[in-house]
Protein backbone atom coordinates (compact mmCIF):
# COMPACT_ATOMS: atom_id res chain seq x y z
CA UNK A 1 0.00 0.00 0.00
CA UNK A 2 1.43 3.29 -0.88
CA UNK A 3 0.79 6.14 1.60
CA UNK A 4 0.87 9.48 -0.89
CA UNK A 5 0.01 11.97 1.57
CA UNK A 6 2.65 12.85 5.45
CA UNK A 7 0.94 11.50 7.77
CA UNK A 8 0.49 13.46 10.77
CA UNK A 9 -0.80 11.37 13.24
CA UNK A 10 -0.29 8.30 12.80
CA UNK A 11 -1.27 6.05 14.77
CA UNK A 12 -4.92 7.35 14.34
CA UNK A 13 -4.85 7.59 10.33
CA UNK A 14 -3.87 3.89 10.49
CA UNK A 15 -6.80 3.57 12.91
CA UNK A 16 -8.87 4.67 10.14
CA UNK A 17 -7.18 2.70 7.44
CA UNK A 18 -7.73 -0.64 9.35
CA UNK A 19 -11.24 0.27 10.08
CA UNK A 20 -11.48 0.85 5.83
CA UNK A 21 -9.50 -2.22 4.95
CA UNK A 22 -11.92 -4.57 7.32
CA UNK A 23 -14.88 -3.33 5.73
CA UNK A 24 -14.75 -3.33 2.19
CA UNK A 25 -17.90 -5.38 1.28
CA UNK A 26 -17.15 -5.97 -2.44
CA UNK A 27 -13.96 -8.56 -1.11
CA UNK A 28 -15.83 -10.44 1.57
CA UNK A 29 -18.17 -10.97 -0.59
CA UNK A 30 -15.97 -12.09 -3.19
CA UNK A 31 -14.43 -14.99 -0.78
CA UNK A 32 -17.60 -16.55 -0.55
CA UNK A 33 -18.94 -17.97 -4.28
CA UNK A 34 -18.05 -20.40 -6.35
CA UNK A 35 -18.71 -20.43 -10.09
CA UNK A 36 -19.21 -24.20 -11.74
CA UNK A 37 -20.23 -26.27 -14.47
CA UNK A 38 -23.23 -28.18 -14.54
CA UNK A 39 -25.48 -30.04 -17.46
CA UNK A 40 -23.51 -27.25 -20.05
CA UNK A 41 -24.64 -24.17 -17.51
CA UNK A 42 -22.80 -22.00 -15.54
CA UNK A 43 -23.98 -22.20 -11.84
CA UNK A 44 -22.78 -20.43 -8.48
CA UNK A 45 -22.81 -21.54 -4.98
CA UNK A 46 -21.92 -20.87 -1.23
CA UNK A 47 -18.52 -22.16 -0.37
CA UNK A 48 -20.62 -24.70 2.16
CA UNK A 49 -22.84 -25.73 -0.90
CA UNK A 50 -25.80 -23.63 -0.32
CA UNK A 51 -27.52 -21.48 -2.33
CA UNK A 52 -27.03 -23.02 -5.80
CA UNK A 53 -27.93 -20.67 -8.62
CA UNK A 54 -28.41 -21.09 -12.34
CA UNK A 55 -26.53 -18.21 -13.71
CA UNK A 56 -28.68 -17.51 -17.08
CA UNK A 57 -29.95 -15.23 -19.60
CA UNK A 58 -26.95 -16.23 -21.91
CA UNK A 59 -28.90 -18.08 -24.74
CA UNK A 60 -26.06 -20.04 -25.29
CA UNK A 61 -25.62 -23.68 -26.02
CA UNK A 62 -22.51 -25.51 -23.55
CA UNK A 63 -21.24 -23.34 -21.88
CA UNK A 64 -18.14 -23.94 -19.24
CA UNK A 65 -14.64 -22.89 -17.99
CA UNK A 66 -15.85 -20.25 -15.72
CA UNK A 67 -13.63 -18.09 -14.16
CA UNK A 68 -14.24 -15.26 -11.59
CA UNK A 69 -12.73 -11.71 -11.84
CA UNK A 70 -10.82 -10.80 -8.83
CA UNK A 71 -13.36 -8.47 -7.53
CA UNK A 72 -16.09 -11.55 -7.98
CA UNK A 73 -18.19 -9.06 -10.15
CA UNK A 74 -17.75 -10.46 -13.38
CA UNK A 75 -17.30 -14.38 -14.47
CA UNK A 76 -15.81 -14.79 -17.59
CA UNK A 77 -16.51 -18.04 -19.49
CA UNK A 78 -16.36 -20.05 -23.03
CA UNK A 79 -19.46 -21.32 -24.93
CA UNK A 80 -21.17 -21.12 -28.78
CA UNK A 81 -23.85 -18.66 -29.77
CA UNK A 82 -23.23 -19.18 -33.22
CA UNK A 83 -20.75 -20.93 -35.71
CA UNK A 84 -18.67 -24.05 -35.44
CA UNK A 85 -16.39 -22.59 -32.36
CA UNK A 86 -16.31 -21.71 -28.88
CA UNK A 87 -15.73 -17.85 -27.95
CA UNK A 88 -15.11 -16.26 -24.68
CA UNK A 89 -18.08 -14.34 -23.14
CA UNK A 90 -18.40 -11.89 -19.63
CA UNK A 91 -21.09 -11.84 -17.96
CA UNK A 92 -22.18 -10.60 -14.65
CA UNK A 93 -21.77 -12.63 -11.22
CA UNK A 94 -25.24 -12.35 -11.09
CA UNK A 95 -25.80 -14.21 -15.03
CA UNK A 96 -26.54 -10.36 -16.15
CA UNK A 97 -25.70 -8.43 -19.18
CA UNK A 98 -23.34 -11.40 -21.18
CA UNK A 99 -21.22 -10.05 -23.99
CA UNK A 100 -18.97 -11.63 -26.45
CA UNK A 101 -15.16 -10.54 -26.30
CA UNK A 102 -13.69 -13.05 -28.99
CA UNK A 103 -14.43 -14.24 -32.63
CA UNK A 104 -12.00 -16.12 -34.23
CA UNK A 105 -11.97 -18.83 -36.64
CA UNK A 106 -10.92 -21.34 -33.39
CA UNK A 107 -11.63 -22.13 -30.20
CA UNK A 108 -11.52 -19.86 -27.76
CA UNK A 109 -11.38 -21.29 -24.02
CA UNK A 110 -10.43 -21.49 -20.58
CA UNK A 111 -10.30 -18.33 -19.95
CA UNK A 112 -8.56 -16.82 -16.52
CA UNK A 113 -8.93 -13.78 -15.18
CA UNK A 114 -5.71 -11.39 -13.90
CA UNK A 115 -5.46 -8.70 -11.35
CA UNK A 116 -4.12 -6.34 -13.91
CA UNK A 117 -7.12 -6.51 -16.24
CA UNK A 118 -6.03 -8.94 -18.45
CA UNK A 119 -8.14 -12.49 -19.14
CA UNK A 120 -5.73 -15.12 -20.59
CA UNK A 121 -6.94 -18.11 -22.38
CA UNK A 122 -6.35 -21.06 -24.84
CA UNK A 123 -7.38 -20.70 -28.70
CA UNK A 124 -6.88 -22.67 -32.06
CA UNK A 125 -7.29 -19.89 -34.21
CA UNK A 126 -3.71 -20.39 -35.08
CA UNK A 127 -4.70 -24.22 -35.95
CA UNK A 128 -2.49 -25.42 -32.48
CA UNK A 129 -3.60 -24.86 -29.29
CA UNK A 130 -2.04 -21.44 -27.66
CA UNK A 131 -2.40 -19.37 -24.85
CA UNK A 132 -3.12 -15.65 -25.37
CA UNK A 133 -3.77 -12.73 -23.35
CA UNK A 134 -6.16 -9.39 -23.77
CA UNK A 135 -8.16 -6.75 -22.22
CA UNK A 136 -11.49 -7.45 -20.32
CA UNK A 137 -13.49 -5.84 -23.07
CA UNK A 138 -11.84 -8.19 -25.61
CA UNK A 139 -9.41 -5.77 -27.10
CA UNK A 140 -5.39 -6.46 -27.83
CA UNK A 141 -5.76 -9.90 -28.10
CA UNK A 142 -2.16 -10.78 -28.17
CA UNK A 143 -0.85 -14.28 -28.32
CA UNK A 144 2.08 -15.65 -25.50
CA UNK A 145 2.88 -19.27 -26.52
CA UNK A 146 4.78 -20.67 -29.99
CA UNK A 147 4.76 -24.14 -29.73
CA UNK A 148 4.23 -27.45 -32.20
CA UNK A 149 2.40 -28.93 -28.84
CA UNK A 150 -1.23 -28.28 -27.20
CA UNK A 151 -0.23 -25.25 -24.56
CA UNK A 152 -3.42 -25.28 -22.76
CA UNK A 153 -5.29 -23.87 -19.07
CA UNK A 154 -3.34 -21.00 -18.14
CA UNK A 155 -3.68 -19.35 -14.99
CA UNK A 156 -2.71 -16.09 -13.72
CA UNK A 157 -0.48 -15.83 -10.59
CA UNK A 158 -2.23 -13.44 -7.73
CA UNK A 159 -0.36 -10.27 -8.65
CA UNK A 160 -0.62 -10.87 -11.93
CA UNK A 161 3.74 -10.92 -12.63
CA UNK A 162 3.30 -14.75 -14.24
CA UNK A 163 1.09 -17.16 -16.09
CA UNK A 164 1.23 -21.32 -15.65
CA UNK A 165 -0.42 -23.22 -17.91
CA UNK A 166 -0.09 -27.19 -19.41
CA UNK A 167 1.65 -28.51 -22.38
CA UNK A 168 3.92 -30.65 -23.40
CA UNK A 169 7.12 -30.20 -25.04
CA UNK A 170 10.75 -32.11 -26.05
CA UNK A 171 13.27 -33.08 -24.11
CA UNK A 172 16.82 -32.73 -25.26
CA UNK A 173 17.00 -36.87 -25.27
CA UNK A 174 13.03 -36.30 -27.93
CA UNK A 175 11.15 -37.75 -24.64
CA UNK A 176 7.91 -36.17 -24.39
CA UNK A 177 7.38 -33.81 -21.11
CA UNK A 178 3.65 -33.46 -20.36
CA UNK A 179 3.19 -31.27 -17.43
CA UNK A 180 3.60 -27.10 -16.20
CA UNK A 181 5.39 -24.72 -17.69
CA UNK A 182 5.25 -20.83 -16.10
CA UNK A 183 5.80 -17.56 -17.67
CA UNK A 184 6.05 -14.16 -17.22
CA UNK A 185 2.86 -12.39 -18.32
CA UNK A 186 3.77 -11.02 -21.41
CA UNK A 187 5.15 -14.58 -22.49
CA UNK A 188 9.07 -13.95 -21.65
CA UNK A 189 11.32 -16.59 -19.74
CA UNK A 190 8.90 -19.54 -20.00
CA UNK A 191 10.51 -22.64 -17.17
CA UNK A 192 8.93 -25.85 -17.43
CA UNK A 193 8.33 -27.81 -14.20
CA UNK A 194 9.35 -31.37 -14.93
CA UNK A 195 9.02 -34.20 -12.24
CA UNK A 196 8.98 -36.56 -14.74
CA UNK A 197 5.45 -37.92 -14.48
CA UNK A 198 1.85 -35.87 -15.91
CA UNK A 199 1.13 -32.72 -14.18
CA UNK A 200 -2.02 -30.38 -15.66
CA UNK A 201 -4.88 -28.13 -14.83
CA UNK A 202 -2.21 -25.48 -12.57
CA UNK A 203 -4.15 -23.37 -10.06
CA UNK A 204 -2.11 -20.41 -8.71
CA UNK A 205 -2.97 -19.50 -5.12
CA UNK A 206 -1.63 -16.78 -2.73
CA UNK A 207 2.20 -16.81 -2.20
CA UNK A 208 3.14 -18.22 -5.11
CA UNK A 209 1.48 -21.59 -4.60
CA UNK A 210 0.36 -23.74 -7.57
CA UNK A 211 -2.87 -26.22 -7.29
CA UNK A 212 -2.69 -29.03 -10.05
CA UNK A 213 -3.61 -32.47 -11.07
CA UNK A 214 -1.22 -35.49 -11.21
CA UNK A 215 -1.54 -38.58 -12.69
CA UNK A 216 1.49 -40.44 -11.54
CA UNK A 217 1.29 -43.54 -13.72
CA UNK A 218 0.92 -42.56 -17.54
CA UNK A 219 -2.02 -44.11 -19.43
CA UNK A 220 -3.51 -45.49 -15.75
CA UNK A 221 -6.78 -43.48 -14.90
CA UNK A 222 -5.75 -42.17 -11.42
CA UNK A 223 -5.38 -38.90 -10.40
CA UNK A 224 -4.19 -36.89 -7.36
CA UNK A 225 -4.25 -32.97 -6.69
CA UNK A 226 -0.83 -31.79 -5.59
CA UNK A 227 0.48 -28.08 -4.42
CA UNK A 228 4.19 -26.92 -5.10
CA UNK A 229 5.68 -23.61 -5.70
CA UNK A 230 5.80 -21.83 -8.89
CA UNK A 231 9.59 -22.77 -9.25
CA UNK A 232 8.40 -26.40 -9.06
CA UNK A 233 9.91 -27.09 -5.66
CA UNK A 234 8.48 -28.22 -2.60
CA UNK A 235 6.03 -30.38 -4.49
CA UNK A 236 3.37 -32.69 -2.17
CA UNK A 237 0.67 -34.39 -2.93
CA UNK A 238 -2.67 -34.68 -0.74
CA UNK A 239 -4.25 -37.36 0.87
CA UNK A 240 -6.96 -37.68 -1.17
CA UNK A 241 -10.48 -39.48 -0.35
CA UNK A 242 -10.30 -41.27 -3.50
CA UNK A 243 -7.86 -41.42 -6.80
CA UNK A 244 -9.83 -39.43 -9.34
CA UNK A 245 -9.54 -35.85 -7.86
CA UNK A 246 -9.18 -33.12 -10.60
CA UNK A 247 -10.48 -29.09 -11.24
CA UNK A 248 -8.41 -27.34 -8.20
CA UNK A 249 -9.14 -23.93 -7.32
CA UNK A 250 -7.64 -22.04 -4.26
CA UNK A 251 -9.88 -19.94 -2.24
CA UNK A 252 -9.29 -16.44 -1.77
CA UNK A 253 -7.61 -16.77 1.33
CA UNK A 254 -5.30 -20.02 0.07
CA UNK A 255 -6.00 -21.50 2.84
CA UNK A 256 -8.71 -23.77 1.04
CA UNK A 257 -8.78 -25.72 -2.24
CA UNK A 258 -12.14 -26.68 -3.68
CA UNK A 259 -12.16 -29.63 -6.73
CA UNK A 260 -14.37 -32.25 -8.65
CA UNK A 261 -14.14 -35.75 -7.54
CA UNK A 262 -14.65 -37.74 -10.52
CA UNK A 263 -15.11 -41.06 -8.34
CA UNK A 264 -18.60 -42.87 -9.54
CA UNK A 265 -20.42 -42.67 -6.63
CA UNK A 266 -18.69 -39.99 -4.95
CA UNK A 267 -18.82 -37.57 -8.48
CA UNK A 268 -19.22 -33.77 -7.41
CA UNK A 269 -17.48 -30.93 -5.84
CA UNK A 270 -15.65 -30.83 -2.49
CA UNK A 271 -13.71 -28.33 -0.21
CA UNK A 272 -10.59 -29.29 1.66
CA UNK A 273 -8.24 -27.42 4.03
CA UNK A 274 -4.85 -26.34 1.62
CA UNK A 275 -2.96 -29.70 3.36
CA UNK A 276 -5.83 -32.25 1.82
CA UNK A 277 -7.49 -32.26 5.62
CA UNK A 278 -11.31 -32.12 6.22
CA UNK A 279 -12.37 -32.85 2.93
CA UNK A 280 -16.10 -32.13 2.73
CA UNK A 281 -18.33 -32.95 -0.27
CA UNK A 282 -20.63 -29.79 -1.29
CA UNK A 283 -22.33 -30.96 -4.23
CA UNK A 284 -23.31 -34.25 -4.91
CA UNK A 285 -24.28 -33.68 -8.53
CA UNK A 286 -21.96 -36.20 -10.70
CA UNK A 287 -22.28 -33.17 -13.50
CA UNK A 288 -20.81 -30.81 -11.40
CA UNK A 289 -17.44 -29.97 -12.35
CA UNK A 290 -14.89 -26.82 -12.81
CA UNK A 291 -15.12 -24.92 -9.85
CA UNK A 292 -13.51 -21.52 -9.56
CA UNK A 293 -13.45 -20.24 -5.95
CA UNK A 294 -14.60 -16.44 -6.16
CA UNK A 295 -12.18 -13.49 -5.94
CA UNK A 296 -8.83 -13.12 -4.52
CA UNK A 297 -7.76 -11.28 -1.49
CA UNK A 298 -6.32 -7.77 -2.20
CA UNK A 299 -2.94 -7.63 -2.86
CA UNK A 300 -0.95 -5.19 -0.89
CA UNK A 301 2.40 -4.45 -2.49
CA UNK A 302 3.66 -2.78 1.03
CA UNK A 303 5.04 -5.22 3.72
CA UNK A 304 1.83 -7.25 5.03
CA UNK A 305 2.55 -5.52 8.68
CA UNK A 306 2.12 -1.91 7.76
CA UNK A 307 4.25 -0.51 10.67
CA UNK A 308 3.14 3.21 11.50
CA UNK A 309 5.18 5.67 14.08
CA UNK A 310 3.47 5.32 17.56
CA UNK A 311 1.84 2.00 16.63
CA UNK A 312 1.81 -1.65 14.34
CA UNK A 313 -1.28 -2.39 12.20
CA UNK A 314 -1.71 -6.17 11.72
CA UNK A 315 -3.74 -7.79 9.16
CA UNK A 316 -5.06 -10.87 10.78
CA UNK A 317 -6.52 -13.91 9.21
CA UNK A 318 -9.91 -13.74 7.46
CA UNK A 319 -12.45 -13.10 8.91
CA UNK A 320 -10.69 -11.81 12.43
CA UNK A 321 -10.09 -7.89 12.25
CA UNK A 322 -7.64 -5.92 11.89
CA UNK A 323 -4.85 -6.21 15.51
CA UNK A 324 -3.34 -3.01 16.85
CA UNK A 325 -0.05 -2.90 18.51
CA UNK A 326 1.09 -0.57 20.91
CA UNK A 327 3.92 1.43 20.34
CA UNK A 328 6.43 0.14 22.95
CA UNK A 329 4.72 -3.86 21.33
CA UNK A 330 3.65 -5.26 24.72
CA UNK A 331 -0.22 -4.07 24.18
CA UNK A 332 -2.94 -5.53 21.22
CA UNK A 333 -6.00 -4.55 20.59
CA UNK A 334 -8.40 -6.84 17.74
CA UNK A 335 -10.61 -4.07 15.79
CA UNK A 336 -13.39 -6.35 14.62
CA UNK A 337 -17.50 -5.84 14.02
CA UNK A 338 -20.11 -7.52 15.74
CA UNK A 339 -23.36 -9.28 14.22
CA UNK A 340 -25.52 -5.80 14.65
CA UNK A 341 -22.39 -4.19 12.21
CA UNK A 342 -21.18 -2.42 15.47
CA UNK A 343 -17.13 -2.46 16.18
CA UNK A 344 -15.54 -4.17 19.07
CA UNK A 345 -12.24 -3.65 20.43
CA UNK A 346 -10.79 -6.34 22.18
CA UNK A 347 -7.88 -7.03 24.70
CA UNK A 348 -5.73 -9.73 22.88
CA UNK A 349 -2.14 -11.17 23.13
CA UNK A 350 0.09 -9.36 21.07
CA UNK A 351 1.63 -12.06 17.97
Amino acid sequence: MKLRETIRNKFFVGLVMAVFLFSIPPIAGAQGKIAFTSNSEIYSMNPDGTNRTLLGGASLFYRTDPSFSPDATKIAFSGFRTGFFRSIYLMNADGTDTIRLTNSAGDDLNPSFGPNGKIAFTSTRDFNAEIYVMDTDGTNQTRLTNNTSADVDPTFSRDGSKIAFSTSRTRPDQTTFQGICVMNANGTNETCLDNGTVDFEPSFGPNGKIAFVTQPVPGVYSFFICVMNDNGTNRSCLPGDNDYNVHPSFSPDGGKIAYQSLGSVTGGIYVMNADGSNRTQISFNSGDNQPSWGGQSPVITAPTKLKITGGDILVGSPGQGIILKSPGGATCKLLSIDNAGAMVLTAIVCP
